[in-house]
């Protein structure tokens, strides 16, 4: 028929799939030693643009401050923040990808419109590292990863807090 079905709402099992997926295709992409730091870079920017909303996500960073930007500053904004994560995520973090996931995800449980992926990193040696992800929904029902907590701590509210203050104090 011609007639459009609503969306579905994102259930806690697709939920934990698109993050086992996301999980699994980020390994793969950025396992290859060969891969220069310049390389993951561009290489994890695909990731976050596939896997996140991007425009929805940077919202959320400006608060009450988004409504004043103007769209060709919130679309600049929104590469500045892609850069931004890219550039906390240098060296280390993206040089020390092996080939396998470690990431084994526990719980999915819905939280109003979105769904919260419990997982859990382990590594040989190492505590395990608790990684909570925030699943929502874009406008066509595409699953996307809106927050990542690493231990309870939420790295997008850290940022939004600093910019915010910012903005305060600057208009």
């Amino acid at each position: 028929s011609g007639l459009a079905r609503p969306a579905q709402a994102l259930d806690e099992q697709s939920a934990a799939v698109f993050i086992d997926t996301a999980v699994k295709d980020a390994f793969a992409a950025l396992a290859a030693k060969t891969l220069t730091i310049d390389e993951r870079r561009k290489v994890a920017k695909g990731l976050i643009e596939r896997y996140a909303d991007i425009p929805q996500v940077t919202e959320g960073l400006l608060g009450r401050y988004a409504a004043r930007a103007a769209a060709e500053e919130r679309t600049r904004f929104q590469g500045m923040f892609i850069d931004y994560l890219l550039t906390g995520l240098a060296g280390d973090m993206l040089m020390d990808i092996g080939s396998e996931p470690n990431i084994q995800i526990r719980a999915a449980h819905r939280q109003g419109d979105s769904v919260l992926v419990q997982t859990v990193a382990v590594s040989p040696g190492e505590d395990p590292l608790r990684i909570d992800w925030i699943v929502g929904t874009r406008p066509d029902a595409r699953p996307v990863v809106l927050d990542v907590l690493v231990e309870g701590v939420s790295p997008l509210k850290t940022m939004k807090d600093e910019f915010t203050s910012f903005l305060g104090s600057n208009g």
